[in-house]
């Protein structure tokens, strides 16, 4: 994937998975709504560098482990370390992409407000933000390319636009841990494609757990797939999974190109006999 110089100036070197500490690990952990269980005896381990993604089948439980991971949800049963510590004592570097973000569409917020949002865990309470604060927001929404909107209603924008400002929200706070719930879901060509340059970026500066139902072009920025139906089905590099796991987390575009490419051996093959 060819990327813009905007967004790959500031990529470094990625940390050798095998030399870094966990950025997450979960040790059977159990979770559950009301009495239906979600989660079962699940372990896993994201190391700090990685770019990993969960797939899966809708209510496989992919959102709710992300909730796990920032205190939305409490495990039933097990054990989860973000970034060495407790949940409470990683949150402030920890930034999370929900998948669907409701809000007035009418409430006079601009994205300018919505990244600066960001910046609420690291000031005093009631304080005012700081030209900090504002040159962070503006930074974010740049490396998204919509800071030319950042005095438009966040109403005003279209789902790509919005779904670029609330990463440049999460950006905003400077993280260690990226978790992004469907981040490709509902933007339009032209937006996923800064989004996935974006995050094959990003994936080179500090830890990335995504949940999504279409790689697309990051696969091959992508250390790991988990597989995620209640419990790991598979969780390894993305050459090594089995066929069947593979087809769910290959680009529809790349099965069809080899799917033609396969059809043109075949013709050419007839033709020379």
């Amino acid at each position: 994937m060819s990327l813009s110089p905007a967004l790959t100036a500031t990529a470094g070197p990625r940390p050798s998975a095998g030399a870094a500490l966990p950025a997450v690990q979960l040790e059977h952990v159990s979770a559950a709504y009301d009495d239906t269980d979600v989660l079962e005896d699940l372990s896993l381990t994201v190391f700090q560098g990685e770019f990993v993604a969960l797939i899966g089948p809708n209510g496989g439980g992919k959102t709710t482990l992300l909730k796990l991971l920032i205190g939305l949800l409490s495990p039933t049963t097990g054990t989860i370390r973000v970034l060495g510590r407790s949940i409470a004592q990683a949150l402030r570097e920890v930034a999370y992409v929900p998948q669907e973000i409701r809000f007035d569409r009418d409430f006079p917020v601009t994205a300018l407000d919505v990244a600066r949002m960001g910046r609420l865990g690291r000031r005093p309470l009631l304080a005012r933000y700081s030209r900090q604060d504002t040159e962070a927001a503006e930074g974010a929404l740049e490396r998204l390319q919509v800071h030319h909107l950042r005095n438009r209603p966040i109403g005003a924008l279209s789902g790509g636009e919005r779904q670029r400002v609330y990463i440049a929200r999460a950006l905003a706070s400077d993280p260690r841990l990226l978790l992004l719930d469907e981040p490709l879901a509902n933007v339009d060509p032209e937006a996923r494609v800064t989004i996935e340059e974006l995050l094959a970026t990003l994936g080179q500066e500090m830890t990335i757990l995504m949940s999504t139902h279409d790689v697309g072009g990051l696969l091959p920025e992508i250390d790991r797939i988990g597989y995620l139906s209640r419990t790991l089905g598979y969780y390894g590099s993305p050459e090594d999974a089995p066929g069947a796991i593979r087809e769910r987390f290959r680009c529809p575009a790349q099965v069809m190109g080899e799917h033609l490419a396969e059809q043109a051996h075949i013709h050419v093959h007839e033709a020379a006999r």
